[in-house]
C-alpha cells in the first residue's frame, strides 16, 4: 500500500509514532524544552494563586473586623488619626445607632529572656476598644470574660489555641512604650472566620491601649453602625458633612476597594514577571524546535519522498510540542504551588502582610495551563511550518538552508518597537507619579514591547560582536575557532534567538536585584 493510499488514522499513528521516537532519541533537548514550559506555567500559576490569596485575605479581614460596621471614619486614605473630638459629633448625626472609636497597636510576644520573639506567629494586632460600648465587630466570648482592667486582653480563638493560651495566663508583650505584662481574660471569636496566616488579633480596654501605644486624644478609626432603614451611602454623606478636614468617611466595601486599588500595582508587577517567564520559555521552545528540524533534515526528506504532506510533517512537530506541553504543564502546576507558598511566606515575613493560607482555584490552573499551551504552540509553530516547506531533494541530501541576512525592514520594525517602549516604560518605572492601574498596564506593556524590539534588533547587535570575538578565538585556536565562528555566523537569526533570551532574562535579574537592594537599603537607612 502506498503512502497516499494509507488510511487517515494509520497516517496519524505513523507520524505521531515518529514524533514520540524523536523525543526519546533526544532526551536532553526534550528535558530542556520541557523546563521552559515548566517555568512559564509555574510562574503564571504561582502569580495567579498569590494574587487571589492577597485579595481574598484582605476581603476576609474586612468582613471579620467590620462585621456590623456601616461606615468607617479614619484619616484621609486611612493615613493619620481622627481627633477624639469628632466622636461626639458623629454620634449626634441623624441615623447613627452607635459609634465607637478604636486605637490600634502591633505588639510582639516576649520570651523568658525578655527578648521579643521573631516570626509572624509572635505578632499580635491589638485593638483598644470601648468594652462597655456597642460591639461593632460582632464578636462573641467563647471562654472566660471580656477584659475590664487596663492590663487585660481577650485573644482571638484560633491564635490563642495555636499558642496555647487560656484565660488567666500572663502574656508578655513588646510595645511601643516598652515591655508590658497583660492577663488573658477571655477568648473570643468573630462572626466570620479570620485566617491571617499565623498572626494574632486581640482586644483590650482603650485606656490600657493608649498607655501601651502612647496615643492620647485621637482614634485610629471610628466605626459607625446605622439605624434600621438608613443606607450606608446616606449615612456616609451625613457624617462627611460634620467631620473636619483630614478626616474621611467610607463604607467597609469602599475600604476594600481602596485596598484592592493600592494592590493593583503589585498585581501588575507580578503579572509582568510571569509574562517575562512565558516570553523566555517560548524562546527556549522556538530555539529547541529549530534545532530539532535542522537535525532531522534527512528524516523529513525521507518522509516527504514517501508521500508525507507538508501538513502532516508540521502536525508531527506540533504533536511533539503538545506532548512536552502536557508534561511541562503538569510539572509547572506543582512548581507554581511551591512558588506561591514561597512568595506568600516572604510577604508575611518581610512586609508583615496578614495573608491567609493559599487560595488555589480551578480557574487559575486552567488559565496557567492554557497560557502554557499557547506559549508552547507559539514557539513550535514556526519550526513546524518550516519543516513542511523543506524541499524533499534538499532534505534527503542534507543541504543547508540558504539563510537571508536580516534586512532593513526588520531593523526598522525593531527600532519602532524598542525606542517608544524604552521611553514610555522608562517614564513608568522611574517616575515618582502614580497614574493608577491603567498607567501600570501601559508601562508594563511598553516594557514588553521594548523586549520584542530587542529581539528584532538582536541580529544587528549580536553578529558584529561575534565577528569581533572570532578574531582572538581564531588566533588562539585556529581550527576550533574558525569552526565555531563559521557555525554561529551561518544563521544570524538562529544565533541571535538564544542571545536575545539571555539578554531579556539577565535584564530581569538585574532589575529585580537592584530593586531588592534598593528596598533593603532604604529600610536599613
Amino acid at each position: 500500500m502506498s503512502a497516499h493510499a494509507m488510511p487517515r488514522g494509520a497516517k496519524l499513528r505513523s507520524f505521531h509514532g515518529v514524533g514520540l521516537r524523536s523525543l526519546r532519541a533526544r532526551p536532553l533537548r526534550s528535558i530542556l524544552t520541557t523546563a521552559g514550559i515548566v517555568l512559564g506555567v509555574g510562574m503564571a500559576f504561582g502569580v495567579l494563586i498569590l494574587v487571589t490569596t492577597i485579595h481574598s485575605s484582605f476581603e476576609g479581614l474586612f468582613d471579620a473586623i467590620y462585621g456590623r460596621t456601616t461606615v468607617i471614619v479614619s484619616g484621609k486614605s486611612s493615613v493619620g488619626s481622627v481627633p477624639a473630638a469628632e466622636l461626639p459629633k458623629i454620634r449626634a448625626v441623624e441615623g447613627v445607632k452607635a459609634a465607637e472609636g478604636d486605637v490600634f497597636g502591633v505588639f510582639r510576644t516576649v520570651n523568658e529572656e525578655g527578648a521579643a520573639n521573631s516570626g509572624r506567629s509572635s505578632m499580635l494586632f491589638v485593638a483598644g476598644v470601648n468594652i462597655n460600648g456597642y460591639d461593632t465587630a460582632g464578636s462573641e466570648v467563647v471562654e472566660g470574660r471580656e477584659p475590664q482592667g487596663r492590663r487585660e486582653v481577650e485573644l482571638e480563638e484560633s491564635w490563642a489555641r495555636q499558642q496555647g493560651y487560656e484565660p488567666g495566663d500572663r502574656l508578655r508583650l513588646a510595645t511601643p512604650t516598652g515591655r508590658a505584662a497583660v492577663t488573658v481574660s477571655g477568648i473570643y471569636k468573630l462572626q466570620t472566620s479570620l485566617d491571617l496566616g499565623g498572626y494574632g488579633t486581640a482586644a483590650m480596654p482603650i485606656a490600657g491601649q493608649r498607655e501601651l501605644t502612647n496615643k492620647y486624644g485621637t482614634f485610629d478609626e471610628i466605626n459607625v453602625v446605622a439605624e434600621d432603614g438608613v443606607s450606608a451611602a446616606e449615612l456616609k454623606r451625613r457624617i462627611a458633612a460634620v467631620t473636619g478636614p483630614g478626616v474621611e468617611a467610607e463604607t467597609p466595601a469602599g475600604k476594600g476597594d481602596q485596598a484592592n486599588e493600592s494592590l493593583a500595582g503589585l498585581d501588575i508587577v507580578l503579572y509582568f514577571f510571569s509574562g517575562i517567564a512565558l516570553f523566555v520559555g517560548a524562546f527556549l521552545i522556538l530555539n529547541s524546535f529549530n534545532m530539532t528540524v535542522l537535525q532531522r533534515m534527512r528524516e523529513i526528506g525521507t518522509m516527504r519522498a514517501l508521500g508525507a504532506s507538508r501538513r502532516r510533517l508540521a502536525g508531527g512537530v506540533v504533536f511533539e510540542a503538545l506532548i512536552l506541553a502536557t508534561v511541562g504543564a503538569s510539572l509547572g502546576l506543582a512548581l507554581g504551588l511551591g512558588l506561591a507558598e514561597l512568595l506568600a511566606s516572604a510577604m508575611r515575613s518581610f512586609f508583615a502582610l496578614p495573608l491567609s493560607s493559599l487560595k488555589v482555584t480551578t480557574s487559575a490552573a486552567v488559565i496557567a495551563v492554557a497560557v502554557g499551551l499557547v506559549a508552547t504552540l507559539a514557539g513550535a509553530l514556526y519550526p513546524a511550518l518550516r519543516a513542511g516547506r523543506i524541499p524533499p531533494i534538499r532534505a534527503l541530501t542534507g543541504g543547508r538552508t540558504i539563510e537571508r541576512p536580516p534586512g532593513l525592514r526588520r531593523a526598522l520594525a525593531g527600532a519602532a518597537l524598542f525606542l517608544p517602549g524604552l521611553a514610555i516604560g522608562g517614564l513608568f518605572w522611574f517616575s515618582n507619579q502614580s497614574g493608577g492601574a491603567w498607567s501600570a498596564i501601559v508601562g508594563v506593556g511598553s516594557t514588553v514591547v521594548m523586549f520584542v524590539g530587542m529581539v528584532l534588533l538582536a541580529p544587528f547587535v549580536v553578529m558584529p560582536i561575534i565577528r569581533l570575538l572570532a578574531i582572538p578565538a581564531r588566533a588562539v585556536m585556529p581550527a576550533e575557532g574558525r569552526l565555531a565562528s563559521d557555525s554561529v555566523r551561518a544563521n544570524p537569526l538562529r544565533t541571535s534567538a538564544p542571545a536575545s533570551a539571555l539578554v531579556v532574562t539577565r535584564s530581569v535579574v538585574v532589575v529585580t536585584g537592584v530593586m531588592s537592594q534598593s528596598v533593603v537599603g532604604a529600610i536599613s537607612d
